[in-house]
């Protein structure tokens, strides 16, 4: 990640009951803003289906997955977990 980053917004904590649907769905970040999938516990597969379409990055504690601007992506969960996704924006944007 470029090192002109600065946080922007942290969700909540989501779970394997509470990830919202569009997450699962293939999408963009908004607003031109990077994205980092901190896992608490468990596992996620993260699809960049721009670079590797159809192969799964697996994500787990200490393990996150970062997402660029533009890049379609989704998760896909590996049973029970407990994740939060950090965003960030450029700051020379």
């Amino acid at each position: 990640m470029p090192s002109t980053l600065l946080a922007d917004y942290r969700t909540p904590t989501y779970t394997h009951e509470t990830i919202p649907e569009e997450l699962q769905a293939l999408h963009v970040n908004e607003n031109n803003s990077w994205s980092m999938v901190h896992v608490l516990s468990g596992e996620i597969d993260l699809y960049c289906e721009d670079k590797l379409p159809g192969t799964p990055q697996r994500l787990a504690r200490r393990s996150p997955g970062i997402v660029e601007p533009g890049e379609h992506h989704r998760l896909a969960l590996c049973g029970e977990v407990k994740f939060y996704i950090q965003y960030f924006k450029d700051a020379n944007a």
